[in-house]
């Protein structure tokens, strides 16, 4: 276990420490006590309100109204509740499931939850129930690359550039890489036109020649592959 691994898990057994205890000495309680151990409740639920989230898997809608209706129960009897707006039930709906609902997509840690009409395994194509990086991480990951704006490191060389952007680009495929990474194929072609547009603001011979750029960015592209992450 890593050391914020471990970090992670000492903050979150304080925490159901803190629930725990408000459960079972609500009434025992003074005003300042009570007051002091709120207050740390509500430090730790914020520190922890980034991964205390779930996906709970159903078979049937009526079990998972069940399920629902024992987690209100659960964190009522621990003075807390369930977001409304994100403690929802959604219909996994494709090829196999066709039910109208309500919800039939979610967003859960940055992923998408959807059907998409996709080649299946025996070769047909259908709709499928399936994750991928969301519209919204997609975008964020696009600004944030904009706003290194490369265009304006023009006293740098290729392999600087490289040393900016290779960590960023590699935590991004080592998280959103691992399931359909055609998703963010288009997020990782908007880095080569950023760095076409590097390219013609750091060469003369490349202003205003897009073209000629992108031909001096694929040749570099085949004779280092292994310059940039995302190739």
């Amino acid at each position: 276990m890593s050391e914020q691994e471990l970090f992670k898990q000492i903050k979150l057994a304080k925490f159901w420490s803190i629930v725990e205890f408000l459960g079972n000495n609500y009434d025992l309680l003074d005003c300042n006590s009570l007051k002091d151990l709120l207050i740390e409740f509500t430090e730790k639920l914020y520190e922890l309100s980034e991964f205390l989230n779930a996906v709970i898997h159903c078979r049937t809608e009526g079990k998972a109204i069940q399920i629902l209706k024992s987690l209100n129960a659960r964190m009522k009897a621990c003075l807390l509740e369930l977001h409304p707006n994100r403690t929802r039930i959604v219909y996994c709906k494709d090829k196999d499931r066709k039910m109208e609902y309500e919800l039939t997509k979610f967003n859960f840690l940055g992923y998408t939850f959807k059907g998409v009409f996709i080649k299946c395994r025996n070769g047909s194509m259908g709709i499928n129930f399936i994750v991928s990086a969301s519209k919204t991480l997609n975008k964020a990951f696009r600004e944030k690359i904009k706003s290194l704006r490369l265009h304006k490191k023009t006293g740098c060389k290729i392999d600087m550039i490289t040393e900016v952007i290779n960590p960023i680009i590699r935590d991004w495929i080592n998280y959103f890489g691992k399931f359909n990474a055609q998703a963010f194929k288009y997020t990782l072609v908007c880095i080569d036109r950023r760095l076409v547009k590097w390219a013609m603001c750091k060469f003369k011979r490349f202003r205003g020649r897009r073209k000629r750029a992108e031909r001096w960015l694929s040749k570099i592209q085949k004779r280092d592959p292994n310059l940039f992450a995302h190739w």
